[in-house]
């Protein structure tokens, strides 16, 4: 379903997404747009914004390859 939801995002068919607050136009292929909706469930806000930064820093770091990184 996450999948799906993300997917549905990334090509252009949750044009509700331009009947809420938002940052910006929603449009198809904006891939950390997608990531930022699924957190927020709005379209580039600061919210939004902020959760993909931590994850661009996450993904940059690697931070699974540290020995202290718990799986759940």
């Amino acid at each position: 379903i996450a999948y799906g939801i993300w997917r549905a995002c990334y090509e252009g068919y949750e044009t509700w997404l331009n009947t809420v607050e938002r940052g910006q136009t929603y449009r198809a292929g904006d891939a950390w747009g997608c990531v930022g909706r699924w957190f927020s469930g709005r379209w580039h806000t600061a919210a939004a914004e902020e959760y993909v930064t931590k994850v661009k820093q996450h993904r940059d770091q690697e931070i699974w390859r540290t020995p202290d990184f718990q799986q759940p």
